[in-house]
């Protein structure tokens, strides 16, 4: 088994299945290292994104946003609803469990730090204890989704080079 299996088992049994009851919509294209979720509204899309870590540690980063339907012009093309991602929205937050960086280090993540494995005596956290951490969270994304609120835990990343199409 790879050292990010047992997270991404939990992360699909406990939180993509929540997702999918919501109204999002499960895109893998940019699968392994990107799954991309999006809600369809009447004025808007939301996205959900995560992001794991490229060097196959087991750590991932919850990404989201919302853009206009129309889609959004990114790097002057059109980006359309079904394609929007943290790359082409004009705005985007992350969730960071472990401060507000950008750092690995920050993201949702089953291994331990050094100092804690040594005290701990053992490398890895259970999966289900980092699902607990995102689920506790993840009231901040939702509030953001219903009222535009930056939860304490998020960080807001704009992207210059887009904007919602008209």
């Amino acid at each position: 088994m790879g050292t990010t299996t047992a997270l991404r088992r939990a992360l699909k049994v406990k939180f993509f299945a929540h997702l999918l009851s919501t109204g999002f919509e499960i895109d893998q294209r940019h699968a392994p290292h990107f799954l991309d979720f999006r809600r369809f509204k009447p004025d808007k899309v939301e996205f959900i994104s995560i992001q794991w870590e490229k060097f196959g540690r087991p750590r991932f980063n919850l990404m989201f946003g919302t853009t206009g339907r129309n889609g959004t012009i990114s790097h002057g093309k059109h980006i359309q609803p079904g394609d929007v991602d943290p790359g082409s929205a004009p705005v985007y937050l992350c969730l960071y469990p472990l401060g507000n960086g950008s750092s690995t280090r920050h993201w949702f993540r089953q291994d331990r730090p050094l100092w804690q494995s040594i005290l701990k005596g053992t490398r890895l956290r259970d999966a289900d204890e980092v699902i607990s951490d995102l689920q506790r969270l993840s009231s901040q994304v939702d509030d953001f989704f219903s009222t535009g609120q930056v939860g304490p835990n998020c960080r807001q990343i704009i992207n210059p080079w887009a904007a919602n199409a008209a």
